[in-house]
């Protein structure tokens, strides 16, 4: 057994045969990230049943994913005060293969870099499965559900996409359908904007009246603090043609010097 292990005592009310059938579960889950065949390769376990301990080989990554899927797993099912779990030696050891010395490095699952999670989810028989640029969007959208910000728990991490695969989808809609939808939208919005809310009820039908039918009355009674000028000839001209237009239709440009009140 590698010296890069984790080392889980269970309290003795705990049977280790249910242990076996929880690791059974993190060991398949495992699967479904690495494939059967890497995890055949680098998954290894010891037990002790005089001592109700179980020690779990954490010196490649496919057994980091174990331990922390087994951990979490444990937690759930006996709870976090029926088992303590302790790193085991975790110094660097150096094994040769293929006459080169390779240095194993553990990797804290929980504590993930996005270039750890991209060549971690890379190294498994599917092959390119997931970039840089797509874990930082990944990131982003689940925000502190995943993470602290800056570092992912790979068993969080997969939580969520397993949420985020099982959302109901919506429909895609046609070309047509989505240009009916925002015109809606947009009509809706134009009649909000529109609504002034309920007309209050006239107080003087009289005043009113005459305000329909003659302008200069109108900003007299109703605007006198905007028009409290004596009104100029030119004023007068432009008034007349307002209360035509209204009136009767038709359109009209009327053009006046700078400085005489046009606006």
């Amino acid at each position: 057994m590698s010296e890069h292990a984790y080392r889980y005592r269970f309290a003795e009310r705990i049977d280790l045969r249910d242990v076996g059938d929880t690791l059974l579960l993190a060991v398949l889950a495992a699967a479904g990230l690495f494939g059967q065949t890497r995890v055949r390769m680098d998954a290894g376990f010891a037990t002790d049943p005089s001592s109700n301990v179980l020690i779990v080989d954490a010196s490649t990554i496919v057994g980091q994913a174990i331990n922390g899927i087994f951990t979490s797993f444990l937690m759930r099912e006996f709870g976090a005060d029926a088992f303590e779990v302790k790193r085991v030696a975790a110094s660097t050891s150096s094994t040769t293969r293929h006459g080169s010395t390779r240095t194993a490095m553990a990797i804290d699952t929980r504590q993930l870099t996005p270039t750890e999670l991209v060549r971690m989810l890379n190294s498994t028989p599917l092959g390119m499965a997931t970039s840089i640029h797509k874990v930082n969007r990944q990131m982003n959208a689940a925000g502190f559900r995943i993470g602290d910000g800056k570092r992912i728990n790979l068993l969080r991490y997969v939580a969520w996409l397993a949420r985020e695969r099982d959302k109901p989808r919506q429909p895609r809609l046609s070309v047509e359908e989505a240009r009916a939808r925002e015109l809606a939208a947009k009509n809706a919005a134009r009649r909000d904007a529109q609504d002034i809310g309920e007309i209050p009820a006239v107080g003087d039908s009289d005043r009113r009246g005459k305000a329909c039918e003659d302008f200069r009355f109108f900003c007299e009674t109703y605007f006198p603090d905007i028009f409290y000028l004596p009104w100029s000839n030119d004023h007068l001209r432009v008034i007349e043609k307002i209360e035509t237009a209204v009136v009767h239709g038709g359109l009209f440009a009327f053009a006046m010097p700078r400085g005489s009140g046009k606006s």
